[in-house]
């Protein structure tokens, strides 16, 4: 059975983006080079939306993140991570189906994803995504919507 998760565009006022850092570093989400001003350049770009997975609509605990762009009728998943105390209960695969059904009426939904990430590739594969292109430590995956 999927976990319960709540995913909503994360809608912060400049002022509140230091404590989203805080609890996402809090938390050690490892690698994702987020810091504040790449995470308003995010919030506040066009096309740009960020995502914030919660056990229930009036619970701010975040359980992960997205972070997509839509453009050219392509949805491209820039980010998708979840606190590594959460891992491995399903929440990844949740938050990437909830994406998915709302970005349902574009072309395609595209992400990258390091060839060391198994786990996450393992996933992507399992919920129809198929790798399209190759780089040097990554692989470019779409799924067609």
């Amino acid at each position: 059975t999927m976990p319960n998760l709540y995913l909503s565009p994360l809608l912060a006022a400049p002022e509140d983006i230091a404590a989203y850092l805080a609890a996402w570093t809090n938390h050690a989400i490892p690698g994702t080079g987020l810091n504040e001003a790449t995470l308003l350049h995010y919030l506040h770009g066009p096309n740009w939306m960020v995502w914030l997975g919660t056990p229930a609509e009036d619970v701010p605990l975040p359980i992960g993140y997205a972070i997509t762009c839509y453009d050219n009728d392509i949805c491209d998943l820039t980010y998708l991570a979840v606190m590594p105390f959460m891992q491995r209960r399903g929440y990844g695969r949740e938050m990437l189906r909830q994406l998915c059904a709302k970005y349902e009426d574009t072309k395609c939904i595209q992400l990258e994803v390091a060839r060391t990430n198994e786990a996450a590739l393992k996933l992507y594969l399992s919920e129809g995504f198929s790798i399209v292109a190759s780089r040097e430590s990554s692989l470019i995956l779409q799924r067609p919507c």
